[in-house]
C-alpha cells in the first residue's frame, strides 16, 4: 500500500470481499503502525464516509470535514465508482467561488513545526509525534531548506532497494540514526500571509502540493 500510495501520490481504497472496507493513506500509516512491510492493510484502514453519485460540492465538503482524509469514495449499488480527492473538491469550490475572502495568515496552523537539516530521523519522528502533526519545515542556517513528512519516511523504509543503506562496516543500523537531509523534499512553494486563501489553493493546485509554507521576512511563521 505504501509502494502504491507513493507510485501515484493517491490513497489506497482497501476492499474486503468485494466491497470498501476503508482508506489508507500517509496519516493512517504515522497513526497505526511502526512497521509496514509487516502491517497488515485491514489493522490500518480507515473508516472514511462516502458518497453517492448524485452527492452534492457541499455532501463532499462535509464528507471531508469529518476527518482528515484525502480522498472520499464514490459508492454505487456496493460498488465503488470513483473518488473525489482533495484536488478535486478544491478546484469545485475554486470554479465555483464556494472560498471565503479570509487572508492565508487566518487560516495557517502556527507557529510551524520546524527541524534543522543536521537532526536524525528519530529526532524527527519524536518532533513529528509530539505535536500530532504530518510535516516538519526543515532549516538550514535558518533558512528553509525543505520539508520533511512521515510519509516520506515510511517510504523509504518500504523500499527494499534502499535497504543497503541501512548496513555500514558489515552491521546493521537503525535508521532512527540516520541524518535527516537524505530523506527530505527540497522542492518548497510558498505563500505571503497577506495574500487571500483563494490565490494559495490556486497555487497548491497548480503546483500540485499539498501544503504551503507561510513566509513572512523569509521564515516560516506558518503553514
Amino acid at each position: 500500500a505504501v509502494n502504491e500510495i507513493s507510485r501515484t501520490g493517491l490513497p489506497v481504497f482497501v476492499m474486503k470481499n468485494g466491497k470498501y472496507f476503508g482508506l489508507i493513506d500517509e496519516r493512517s500509516i504515522r497513526q497505526r503502525t511502526a512497521n509496514p512491510e509487516k502491517e497488515k492493510c485491514e489493522t490500518v484502514a480507515e473508516r472514511t464516509p462516502v458518497l453517492s453519485p448524485e452527492s452534492t460540492v457541499m455532501d463532499a465538503c462535509n464528507a471531508f470535514f469529518a476527518g482528515r482524509f484525502k480522498a472520499i469514495p464514490v459508492i454505487a449499488k456496493g460498488k465503488v465508482e470513483g473518488a473525489i480527492t482533495r484536488h478535486t473538491l478544491l478546484l469545485e469550490l475554486l470554479k465555483e467561488k464556494m472560498l471565503s475572502k479570509k487572508r492565508v495568515s487566518e487560516v495557517m496552523t502556527s507557529p510551524v513545526a520546524t527541524i534543522d537539516i543536521s537532526s536524525s530521523v528519530g529526532q524527527a519522528r519524536s518532533e513529528l509525534r509530539k505535536h500530532n502533526i504530518r510535516r516538519l519545515v526543515v532549516t538550514q542556517d535558518g533558512r528553509i531548506a525543505g520539508l520533511l513528512s512521515v510519509f516520506d519516511l515510511a517510504s523509504f523504509i518500504s523500499n527494499p532497494r534502499e535497504g543497503s543503506q541501512f548496513y555500514r562496516g558489515g552491521e546493521k543500523t537503525t535508521m532512527d540514526s540516520h541524518p535527516i537531509a537524505s530523506y527530505i523534499k527540497k522542492q518548497v512553494e510558498s505563500i505571503s500571509g497577506s495574500e487571500s486563501l483563494a490565490s494559495a489553493v490556486r497555487k497548491m493546485l497548480e503546483r500540485r502540493v499539498a501544503a504551503l509554507i507561510v513566509l513572512e521576512s523569509g521564515s516560516p511563521v506558518g503553514i
